[in-house]
């Protein structure tokens, strides 16, 4: 009952297939579903009962202590690679790096596992050439050679980058029928006309922070999870600065500090997204409030109520 995008399973999908016995095995490349996806504790125990579970990453974590197989990927010093700099540049320009340091003990470049694996099952991934024969820039050639740039040229400017021509009109010619935009289809008139404002209380709202990539910390703020609220919200809560509080959905609960913040707007409670301990897909559901559009969990805009942890109250 749930649509696919881009011709991918709906990720609040995956329990629900993995407990039915239609996913057997799963390679994760770059990710922890743990900490990302709703109900952790129901996601572990049907991680658990796969055949296989292969990871893919640059750091170990607790996906990588559950896998049947882990495949150490080159770090990102350890690989050639093409910028993505359209993403955020002012000009339209492309840039390579090449590797900076051998990689160490067994990680191998993504595309090669994925290739090998490929190989074994008697698929083609790689054009037919065995991934042995191949290297970072040759697989990259094989992206550039869809682009308007040669890549001897990109790999010859290195970090200088090189300037790209602009492909003028193409999102209108080959992406928008009658060449217009509809910013206003049926499905989302009538989505807006049923819309309720949420009730009196507050709201859980995702968050990010510096040196953070999903589950893994680079550097700075610890590993214990916080929660910010605003000031009038943290005192009608009766919880104060640094103090342990509960927080509580109608699907689960996480414990945390609080970080009383006046950037945080009235009525939001604002939780990292991607931590290991006390995660925020504690508070959502596989099922309940789902997008039918989009099939993303009700994740921002969830009621919650924040509490001061009893413990540390009958401590005090």
């Amino acid at each position: 009952e749930l649509l696919r995008v881009a011709g991918q399973m709906p990720a609040v999908a995956l329990v629900d297939e993995i407990e039915s016995g239609n996913v057997r095995a799963l390679v994760v490349t770059g990710g922890n579903p743990i900490t990302a996806f709703p109900e952790p504790d129901r996601l572990r125990a049907a991680l658990g009962s796969l055949d296989a579970l292969a990871v893919m990453d640059v750091m170990a974590n607790e996906l990588t202590d559950r896998a049947t197989h882990v495949l150490p990927a080159a770090g990102q010093l350890e690989r050639a690679d093409l910028s993505i700099a359209e993403l955020t540049a002012v000009r339209s320009g492309l840039q390579s790096t090449g590797a900076v340091v051998e990689p160490v003990g067994e990680r191998r470049p993504v595309w090669w596992a994925l290739g090998s694996l490929a190989r074994h099952m008697e698929r083609d991934m790689l054009g037919g050439v065995d991934p042995d024969e191949l290297t970072d820039e040759l697989v990259l050639s094989g992206l550039l050679a869809h682009s308007p740039v040669e890549a001897e040229i990109v790999f010859a400017a290195g970090p200088r980058g090189i300037d790209v021509p602009e492909e003028l009109g193409w999102v209108r010619e080959t992406m928008l029928p009658g060449g217009q935009w509809q910013v206003a289809p049926p499905v989302m008139l009538e989505r807006l006309a049923g819309h309720v404002e949420p009730g009196r209380g507050l709201v859980l709202i995702p968050r990010r922070e510096m040196a953070w990539s999903n589950s893994v910390r680079y550097a700075g703020a610890g590993r214990e999870p916080v929660v910010r609220m605003h000031p009038d919200d943290a005192h009608a809560a009766g919880v104060t600065d640094g103090e342990s509080a509960t927080v509580t959905s109608a699907h689960g609960r996480i414990t945390a500090t609080v970080a009383v913040d006046p950037s945080v707007r009235v009525g939001a409670v604002s939780a990292t997204h991607g931590r290991e301990r006390e995660s925020p897909g504690r508070l959502t559901s596989t099922r309940v409030g789902v997008d039918p559009l989009t099939t993303m969990p009700h994740a921002s805009g969830l009621p919650v109520a924040v509490t001061a942890t009893l413990e540390e109250r009958r401590e005090g």
